[in-house]
């Protein structure tokens, strides 16, 4: 016969056992919710990312409109104060090659110049595969325009932060190649934005 000793440290197992069994049951449980919760969360996120984003107008550009803009920032002949008036037709003319940084690629771009921003449409080709929409506002910035990004969705997901600040130095690279001619003798000193056009005021370096 086992002595009450013994029947007392058999107990202590007993329930050291059942304890780890249920500790053990538990964390794979929780592990399996986990691995649940990202199925679905990967699922809406792809569902959100390919929705379609399409512009509520389609921007129509030719060849005209590119070689206009350019005419426009030419500059032949010098003034002491400049006015250019930038239509929304133009600047999807330039931006026609699309932009990219290291990690993304957007092509068939189109430009909507409302009162309040300058709204990019386009498609997202790297990393994935999504019609994108970033909504902009032009800045003057060292006698320069720069665009910054107030919001960047992916069909109906919003990105973060860091990713719109990829966009936006991406953007603003492209607009200070295209605007170059320009800043060789004009500072841009504002910048005011009207139903499918900017006007852009600058004065002589």
């Amino acid at each position: 016969m086992k002595n009450q000793e013994d029947e007392f440290y058999s107990e202590l197992d007993k329930k050291a056992l059942h304890k780890s069994c249920c500790t053990f049951q538990t964390m794979i449980l929780f592990f399996v919710g986990l691995l649940v919760l990202a199925i679905i969360g990967t699922f809406y996120c792809y569902n959100q990312i390919k929705k379609i984003n399409f512009p509520s107008k389609i921007v129509a550009s030719t060849f005209q409109d590119k070689d206009s803009f350019y005419e426009k920032i030419k500059s032949s002949d010098l003034q002491e104060n400049i006015e250019i008036t930038i239509t929304q037709e133009e600047l999807t003319a330039v931006t026609s090659g699309g932009l990219s940084g290291r990690n993304f690629i957007i092509k068939n771009t189109q430009v909507i110049i409302n009162e309040n921003s300058v709204d990019i449409f386009g498609t997202l080709t790297k990393p994935l595969s999504s019609q994108i929409k970033i909504v902009t506002v032009p800045k003057v910035n060292s006698g320069k325009v720069k665009f910054e990004v107030q919001k960047f969705t992916a069909g109906n997901l919003s990105m973060p932060k860091f990713i719109s600040d990829k966009i936006a130095e991406s953007i603003s690279k492209t607009m200070d190649e295209n605007f170059s001619e320009f800043y060789t003798n004009y500072e841009v000193e504002n910048i005011n934005l009207f139903d499918g056009k900017m006007i852009i005021s600058g004065k002589l370096k």
